[in-house]
């Protein structure tokens, strides 16, 4: 927005045909008005340098306290008996608008009559968070939402999200782009167009999906309907409403926090804006409770609470209707008054309306970035469950059901792995044991997921399978940590703790026959694991090892002996038949405790 420091230029109107069409734009835009969107009537300069209509200033000022005044542009701080005139903006007002108008401005992305081959206008761009693929599955662009959500202070601040609803070609894009230019906030706004979500005839599945997401980026709704709100408009509002219900309990969020019923195009009455709307509401509910029983219970719950307001406004002229640009200009007077004074309303009231989860606390926009990406990586893995709100809530609760099974499970593999980090607790529990005792715990685990998940399910055999799959793979790694550790102790154990352990463990039964026994079991182990050739020199030296009490020398001889017969034992067997590697092998007594 233009300022009012040393303004001169009054160039004669003969020289703006030799003006770049780029610039001409640059100058249009400089003396709008970023309260109405139209040309400066009246400018006015401020404080801070911004300039206004006086009228606009004044209106937008009207609904706030005198001591609060402050810049719609800037929101810097600004006395409200300081708006100077500003004559040669006006006068450069005055000549733009003897310019000729041939070939408007084209919309953002699309060539103009008039536009430069290759040019781009330098002016707001929607940001697709959310796309459809081939399968009609729902993808969603992270770096997109990190760009919204995460960056550029966004992350840290409490975030506000209008959210306009409602069926195709009744004015959200137009809406949405005349709040891009008034809203100015300390806090973070984000304005939301749900395209697409209340087709609910076409695709169910799709409709509810976005209504899910649509639902995690509203803290301020607007259900924008044509002429009245119909039935079609409820039946979408209780879906919308039930599917909220659902997201905030997964979630933690309050459901809808604020909503705002926007009717255009109304000519049943005279009496229009808010005081219009506050009666229209009250018909509405009126009808929904005389019908018995109510159609639409949701609907009535949420349309009769304080945060629940409508707004009436007329039809926008013949000029809009027949395919104008959407300039303000081009609208009826008493439509552009509707307007001014409703998105105002919604302006001053945007800092009251961040998201909020259950418990009354704002999230910033990191901390609702985090919840939408969880949302759509459920809504990715389940290609169906979402044909209605009742079934999206029985895949939530089957969603919970499979990541408490998971929880269990890598809790298990905690403590295990805590546990064999110490090597007389590892020594007591061979691999083939343990494999044993995990795949038992993965199928209680399963059956418990099965058991609670609730039907109908469609995918629910995929789920689990899918669940089994993990677990195993997981298992699978531990395991193989596991093995190492366990040939780790043992070959520790034979290299010279043979004496040691016979002390420690079978002390109660003598300290040198104890000596040997242990010596013989960690030769006997040592030789399975290695083989033949380095058990009997391990064997040898664990007995030397052990020999400084009486039975060492047995327990060396012993383990050579029994560790060479359990190796040959292995070897020949293994010929014969596939066995999981190190374990299963072994003989009867593997599946007992080596110490």
């Amino acid at each position: 927005m233009m300022g009012n420091a040393n303004n001169k230029r009054q160039p004669a109107l003969a020289t703006w045909k030799l003006v770049p069409r780029r610039t001409m734009q640059r100058l249009r835009e400089d003396v709008t008005c970023s309260i109405c969107l139209d040309a400066l009537e009246d400018p006015v300069s401020i404080e801070c340098g911004h300039n206004f209509c006086r009228g606009c200033l004044s209106a937008h000022w009207s609904g706030v306290s005198f001591r609060g005044s402050r810049c719609p542009e800037c929101w810097a701080p600004c006395a409200r008996d300081r708006m100077t005139p500003d004559t040669r903006l006006r006068s450069l007002v005055e000549n733009i608008r003897d310019l000729p108008h041939d070939g408007e401005l084209a919309a953002p992305g699309r060539a103009g009559p008039e536009q430069e081959p290759g040019a781009e206008l330098e002016l707001e761009r929607p940001v697709q968070l959310v796309r459809l693929d081939e399968k009609g599955v729902l993808i969603l662009d992270e770096g997109a939402l990190s760009r919204c959500l995460e960056q550029g202070g966004v992350g840290d601040a409490p975030v506000c999200l209008v959210s306009i609803i409602g069926e195709q070609r009744r004015g959200k894009s137009f809406l949405l782009n005349y709040l891009l230019r008034r809203l100015r906030s300390p806090v973070a706004v984000l304005l939301v167009d749900t395209e697409g979500s209340m087709d609910i005839k076409s695709n169910k599945e799709t409709s509810v999906k976005l209504s899910a997401l649509s639902m995690l980026l509203g803290s301020y709704l607007i259900l924008n309907v044509s002429s009245q709100l119909k039935d079609p408009d409820l039946e979408y509002l209780e879906m919308f409403l039930h599917v909220a219900e659902e997201v905030g309990k997964e979630y933690g969020l309050e459901p809808v926090q604020h909503l705002d019923l926007l009717v255009r195009d109304w000519t049943s009455s005279q009496l229009l804006g808010a005081e219009g709307g506050e009666q229209h509401l009250r018909d509405v509910r009126e009808d929904l409770a005389a019908t018995s029983p109510c159609k639409h219970p949701k609907a009535l719950a949420v349309l009769g609470r304080s945060s629940s307001r409508c707004y009436l406004m007329p039809c926008p002229g013949k000029r809009i209707a027949t395919g104008s640009a959407g300039a303000l200009r081009d609208m009826d007077e008493d439509f552009r008054e509707g307007l001014r004074d409703y998105v105002t309303a919604l302006v001053g009231s945007a800092g009251r309306h961040v998201r909020r989860d259950q418990r009354g606390e704002p999230l910033t926009g990191t901390q609702l970035a985090a919840r939408i990406k969880k949302l759509c990586a459920l809504l990715k893995k389940h290609r169906s469950g979402f044909s209605s709100p009742c079934q999206m809530a029985i895949t939530f609760h089957n969603d919970r059901a499979l990541d408490r099974a998971r929880a269990d499970h890598t809790t298990i593999l905690h403590q295990k792995d805590h546990d064999s980090r110490n090597m007389f607790k590892c020594l007591k529990v061979r691999p083939s044991k343990m494999a044993e005792e995990l795949t038992e715990q993965r199928k209680q685990l399963l059956r418990r997921s099965r058991t609670d998940m609730r039907d109908p399910a469609p995918d629910k055999e995929a789920l689990l399978e899918g669940l089994e799959q993990e677990l195993r793979s997981e298992d699978e790694t531990f395991l193989e940590t596991y093995r190492k550790r366990f040939k780790k102790y043992v070959i520790w154990a034979g290299m010279g703790a043979g004496a040691g352990l016979g002390a420690l463990v079978l002390g109660p039964v003598g300290g040198g026959i104890a000596a040997g026994m242990a010596g013989a079991a960690i030769a006997a182990e040592t030789a399975v694991a290695l083989g033949v050739a380095e058990a009997v020199a391990l064997g040898v030296g664990t007995g030397a090892a052990a020999g400084i009490c009486v039975g060492g020398g047995v327990g060396g001889g012993v383990g050579v002996g029994v560790g060479v017969s359990r190796s040959i034992a292995r070897r020949e067997r293994a010929a014969g038949s596939a066995r999981e590697e190190g374990d299963s092998s072994d003989d009867a007594s593997d599946s007992n405790p080596l110490i």
